[in-house]
């Protein structure tokens, strides 16, 4: 049940909005409508940020984590379930 919920968290939240909302701006586009910036995880000098808004899913270069949009904001503590 608890995935459920999740899931339907997801789909309510496109996550380029919510980071968006975090000020999170993407420093350029790439192939396929994807954005990289910086990673608003840890800090960075160059962007590692990838963002698939299609796929509501992000990659962190860094510490490589391909995780969707409710699992970023439990790994903020901005989401409990």
């Amino acid at each position: 049940m608890r995935w459920k919920a999740a899931d339907a968290l997801k789909q309510q939240v496109p996550l380029l909005d919510y980071l968006q909302a975090q000020h999170w701006q993407p420093s350029r586009q790439i192939s396929g409508g994807r954005l990289m910036g910086l990673c608003p995880l840890h800090a960075d000098r160059r962007p590692s940020f990838l963002v698939n808004p299609s796929k509501n899913l992000f990659y962190c270069y860094q510490p490589v984590a391909e995780v969707p949009v409710f699992r970023r904001g439990l790994k903020l503590g901005e989401i409990a379930l």
